[in-house]
């Protein structure tokens, strides 16, 4: 646990000066790396997390840790400070001080570890500060109740704090069955001179039959070297290797190889090298222990602070002033939310609620079949739309105008590579398409999405404050692109689509409808005329979508009964997985709804939505953007 030591207090200015130094030679990295199916856990003393986040988040990216835990946090229950210190990649846990200073416990857990809050634990001893984390191993025996805890000497007296330990301690050794660790600042200096508090300490835990495994001190300042930091388990043949306040468990776990950017701004080579000599220079004042090594030391780490400082900066000012405000908007995001919480949901179940959760009306699913008997009782229009081959050329710009940036579907074939063998592409997939149009197939295998889940609320509890993301094959989405610009021209001809839609329209956006609001309203305050408005958001409106009653509207509007037929192949039969992380569900099959992330999606929306100003009185002026309506009573 800790692959380095918990905290260097080397001014008199008090806790912000905290830093998190690496202590390991190169062996004990490396150990760390080559037991890639060990849980590898690590303690520190952080003395305020807010202070040092940048510099501990560049440490921790380094090293392949699964769990952290965390002592003198200093946090409070504040949601902007608490995304502050969201790590990419880690679930975190955190037990803070609202009403006075200082202390705070808290953990980070990489997301593809199972685990669950112990609150019942913590609720036993509530005046004490500990958090407890129960994490799921492999097997049964391999499983582990992980407690962190911070005694502060300002607020219990060792006697009365070592008594809630035992008593806590007593009874979770008695009822647990598996691997007990415990970690934190216990504020027992096992390194100073023996006294009696420290005595009743070490004598306790013989009596629990635990052992305290770091030997080594964890807190240096420039006149005391401290064993302030434990960590205490109950079967120390666990424990494969262990460091400075480092320790390797024997729990495995089932790995994947889980990726992180760096953080932004700060994938800088001349960070990176102060990081190298700054870690240098403190090894040397360790070993040395003079004035001219530590401040030398000071001197490096404070330009290193400097230069973390310097480039955030740099990034947000680059990133800011840009003409493009996708851009702007990311950045924004970026520092408002650094990142998500992982989610904690089952995807086999929550992949079931995104299935039924479209049978919300009393309509009764249609297969292919069924829709195909309906299609040819139909009789097509004068004049009706009816899909063309893709030509030669349209292929290759369809296939260079793909999004790099974008996930990759189930079929794992990334956009990226697809674009760099584009010409060579090109033809046999765009003869491949043509004979789908004309064969009025889709290809099963591109019916296939996995659905990411995206939070529709900042802490999402319940299925329904996700929304379900369709990824696609990336060769499906060159396949619905051709489709979608013809029928798009074809609408625009025919003018089937009213100026008041501005949903997935070139020309279009959020500001045309609201812009046309504002104008009817000035216009109605001109005439000394009132406007009632009600606004509605259909819930769950893209998931609902019923596949015959589209094709009835397309039937009307102009479509062929030949195009009708493409798309009822094309909407039927359609299956979908969730996946979060490393986890997978198993796929089903989806009866309603178009997926959200096609290229077709949102034409076949519109259409579907289009009809709503027909059914309007005059005196009703409806505004459409996507699944939001506006109603505006005019004249009234």
């Amino acid at each position: 646990m800790l692959p380095f030591h918990g905290q260097c207090d080397l001014d008199q200015s008090g806790p912000s000066e905290a830093c998190y130094e690496m202590q390991a030679n190169d062996e004990i990295l490396e150990s760390l790396i080559d037991k890639s199916s060990r849980l590898k856990l690590m303690h520190l003393n952080t003395q305020s997390m807010l202070s040092t986040f940048n510099e501990f988040a560049l440490t921790v990216n380094k090293y392949p840790l699964d769990v952290i835990t965390l002592s003198e946090t200093w946090m409070k229950s504040n949601k902007d400070r608490l995304e502050y210190v969201s790590l990419p990649g880690f679930s975190k846990e955190f037990r803070n001080r609202d009403n006075v200073k200082g202390g705070g416990v808290g953990a980070y857990i990489r997301d593809n570890i199972k685990y669950k809050r112990r609150k019942d634990i913590e609720n036993t001893q509530a005046d004490i500060e500990h958090l407890w984390l129960e994490i799921q191993g492999k097997n049964k025996p391999s499983k582990l109740l992980l407690g962190n805890f911070y005694r502060s000497e300002a607020m219990h007296r060792p006697s009365a704090w070592l008594d809630k330990f035992e008593d806590l301690n007593g009874c979770i050794i008695a009822q647990w069955d598996g691997l007990l660790v415990l970690t934190g600042d216990m504020n027992f200096d096992l390194l100073g001179i023996p006294d009696a508090p420290r005595w009743r300490y070490i004598s306790l835990l013989d009596t629990l039959n635990v052992k305290q495994i770091i030997d080594k001190r964890t807190r240096t300042t420039r006149s005391s070297r401290t064993l302030l930091d434990h960590i205490i388990i109950n079967d120390p043949s666990k424990i494969t290797s262990h460091g400075v306040n480092r320790a390797v468990l024997n729990a495995p776990l089932r790995r994947c190889c889980v990726t992180r950017p760096p953080a932004p701004g700060m994938d800088n080579e001349t960070i990176h090298n102060l990081q190298s000599q700054r870690d240098k220079l403190r090894r040397e004042a360790h070993q040395s222990n003079s004035e001219s090594s530590w401040s030398a030391f000071r001197q490096l780490r404070n330009k290193m602070k400097s230069a973390i400082h310097k480039a955030r900066k740099a990034f947000m000012e680059k990133a800011l002033p840009s003409n493009k405000s996708k851009e702007v908007w990311r950045m924004v995001h970026r520092v408002l939310h650094p990142c998500q919480q992982s989610l904690r949901f089952d995807p086999d179940k929550l992949n079931l609620h995104f299935a039924t959760a479209r049978r919300t009306l009393d309509v009764e699913s249609t297969n292919q079949d069924e829709l195909f008997q309906f299609i040819r009782g139909l009789t097509d229009k004068e004049g009706a739309f009816h899909l063309e081959s893709a030509t030669q050329r349209e292929g290759p710009l369809t296939l260079k105008q793909l999004r790099t940036d974008c996930s990759t579907g189930p079929d794992q074939l990334p956009a990226r590579f697809v674009k760099l063998v584009a010409r060579y592409l090109a033809s046999s997939l765009t003869t491949i398409i043509n004979n789908r149009i004309s064969k009025l197939y889709f290809p099963h295998a591109w019916k296939l999405a996995r659905i990411s889940p995206i939070p529709n609320v900042d802490t999402p509890v319940s299925e329904d404050h996700l929304r379900p993301v369709s990824i696609l094959p990336v060769l499906c989405k060159v396949f619905e692109k051709l489709v979608a610009s013809q029928m798009t021209d074809f609408c625009t001809r025919e003018s089937l689509l009213k100026d008041t839609i501005s949903s997935f329209r070139k020309g279009h956006s959020t500001s045309t409808v609201l812009l046309g609001i504002r104008d009817d309203l000035f216009s109605a305050m001109k005439r000394k005329e009132v406007t009632l408005m009600v606004l509605a958001d259909f819930s769950k409106a893209v998931d609902t979508f019923c596949f015959k009653t589209v094709i009835t509207k397309l039937h009307h509007l102009g479509f062929s009964k030949y195009v009708l037929e493409w798309l009822a192949n094309y909407l039927c039969g359609r299956r979908h997985y969730v996946q979060i992380g490393d986890r997978k569900s198993s796929p089903v099959l989806s009866e309603f709804g178009i997926p959200q992330g096609s290229s077709l999606g949102p034409m076949l929306f519109n259409l579907y939505v289009a009809d709503l100003q027909d059914i309007l009185p005059p005196t009703i002026k409806s505004f459409q953007y996507a699944d939001d309506t506006t109603l505006a009573v005019l004249h009234y």
